[in-house]
């Protein structure tokens, strides 16, 4: 159905920015062609002017992070350099109960298809025409090539936002309630408006505790807002209500509302202070700082909130703060993702099952010999592989073995960065070994089934469930990452980096170094049963 739909998408893509016939008069107010594939009667829009942002001199320290990096957050997500990219619109259709925006990008030149369609892992739709691209994986499944510079990037199950568009697009209505901020919009660095008469419905506001001293706000028909930055960063919110009288009572409320989100922020702002290094930290510390410099009028049907601040430093410490290698800090957090996968993997098979999978199978006549990470195959998405094999043999079986051995390792098991043998995974689990000097159990008992949640006595947050190990095994083999309390501790993560990430029981991930954690305190977290008191850094 949605590869049906995007047949159209081109063909109206770009009959939307064709200048009108010479005897026809222009619409008015005239759309911008750079916005005009977005519908009048869209429910919102968030449009950016990157190309301008990236010449501006002040914006510098970021450009140069960018042109630093091999491959940039752009080209993971859309596949094109940012330094490529003129524009960058984000606009939703239509009103949702779960609403994800489309994405438009308008480049600079003519971008390089090829490239694209390589850097997204995407192949072309062969019932679609070569203007329509499959991704894998990614926020955008569909993406249409409009033109040789525009791009329109289609979420993972959004079919009636992409149905939506098609209908809006063949309507052609230029006088929707967004005509005008449309029209407005490319004279700003950043323009932002929302179709504002759906939310009241949608935010259930007669319901609604909280919402209840904003019910004012509700009355609302359009929200717009518009950022300049020249020798100040300036922004300029605008709401506008049906009448005077009500934009007079909304004024206070907006003025409350931004007092408690900024109040909000600033405690905010002291829980991260931890990481007063981060990115994350730099713009919470930024967007408080705007929050602050905001004024508050009412103006006939219209509230205005304004600020003007200086935003030079803030650009600084945003750049110091990213990561100086984002293809390090991107395969972090694949890294962690996997592993987070795992840990629910491990959960919803405990609750299926009733305890935690092992390097058995303990379920039929006999007990046969299998990885946890098969095991857990049908609840990672990897029902295809598990339900060619068979459980009432051992992996080795010769007629197992020859399925597994042909098998691609799943994704899953990968830590993006960090290489390892085809087929082989650092993912572990600790165990204890048959003919174990020590006494001290680890998560599972080599040749037994695994235990039961309730049997992780120390705590699931204090006890490893998952951990990255030193060395790799084949995903699909049978290991011990052998755990008694008196056997040395093995190497844990890559050799030299002082870190590595571990599933704790409760399913949450960490990263760990091991010399500010210790060798005791990593002791304790391998035990379920041990009693200790743990107290991690």
């Amino acid at each position: 159905m949605r590869t049906r739909l995007a047949l159209f998408v081109p063909l109206l893509l770009v009959s939307a920015t064709a200048p009108p016939a010479p005897s026809q008069p222009p619409a008015t107010p005239a759309k911008p062609s750079a916005l005009a594939v977005v519908p009048t009667d869209s429910f919102g829009f968030l449009t950016v002017n990157v190309g301008k942002l990236w010449d501006n001199p002040d914006f510098k320290p970021l450009r140069d992070w960018f042109v630093a990096q091999k491959s940039g957050p752009a080209e993971d997500a859309i596949g094109l350099p940012m330094g490529d990219i003129e524009r960058l619109t984000l606009f939703v259709p239509a009103m949702t109960r779960d609403p994800e925006p489309l994405l438009l990008v308008t480049t600079k030149k003519p971008y390089n298809e090829a490239k694209l369609i390589k850097l997204l892992n995407g192949e072309r739709e062969p019932r679609a025409s070569s203007n329509i691209i499959r991704t894998k994986g990614g926020a955008f499944s569909l993406v249409v090539l409009a033109d040789d510079q525009t791009v329109l990037y289609v979420p993972e199950r959004d079919q009636l936002a992409l149905a939506g568009l098609v209908g809006q697009l063949v309507a052609k209505k230029t006088d929707g309630p967004l005509a005008v901020a449309l029209a407005d919009a490319t004279k700003h660095d950043i323009a932002f408006a929302l179709d504002a008469r759906p939310l009241a419905e949608f935010a259930r506001v007669d319901q609604i505790k909280e919402l209840a001293p904003y019910a004012a706000l509700f009355k609302a028909r359009t929200v717009t807002f518009a950022a300049d930055f020249d020798k100040t960063a300036q922004g300029a919110l605008k709401i506008t209500f049906p009448d005077a009288e009500s934009a007079k009572r909304a004024a206070p409320v907006l003025k409350e509302g931004l007092s408690e989100v900024t109040d909000a922020a600033e405690k905010d702002l002291v829980v991260r202070k931890e990481k007063a290094d981060s990115a994350e930290y730099a713009l919470l510390g930024t967007f408080i700082a705007v929050l602050k410099a905001t004024k508050v009028e009412a103006n006939g049907v219209d509230v205005f909130a304004t600020g003007d601040l200086p935003h030079q430093d803030a650009v600084a410490k945003l750049a110091a703060a990213l990561p100086k290698s984002y293809a390090a800090a991107a395969n972090s957090a694949r890294g962690l993702n996997n592993l987070k996968q795992l840990a629910l993997g491990m959960y919803n098979y405990e609750s299926a099952m009733g305890v935690f999978p092992s390097d058995v199978y303990p379920f039929g006549d006999k007990p046969s010999a299998w990885s946890w990470r098969v095991q857990i195959l049908p609840y990672l998405e990897q029902d295809n592989l598990y339900k060619v094999l068979d459980l009432t043999k051992s992996w080795d079986d010769p007629a197992n073995l020859k399925k597994l051995e042909a098998m691609e390792m799943p994704k899953v098991f990968e830590i993006p960065g960090r290489p390892a043998p085809k087929g082989h995974t650092y993912f572990r689990i600790f165990t204890l070994p048959k003919g174990a000097k020590g006494t001290d159990r680890p998560l599972l008992t080599e040749g037994q089934k695994g235990p039961r949640v309730t049997e992780i006595t120390d705590g699931t947050s204090n006890t490893f469930m998952i951990v990255e190990a030193g060395e790799a095994v084949p995903w699909y083999k049978p290991d011990v990452l052998a755990f008694d309390g008196k056997l040395p501790l093995p190497q844990l993560g890559d050799k030299g980096a002082d870190k590595f990430i571990a599933a704790m029981g409760d399913g949450s991930v960490r990263v760990l170094r091991p010399s500010k954690v210790g060798e005791m305190t990593l002791r304790a977290l391998v035990t379920i049963q041990g009693g200790e008191i743990i107290n991690l850094p």
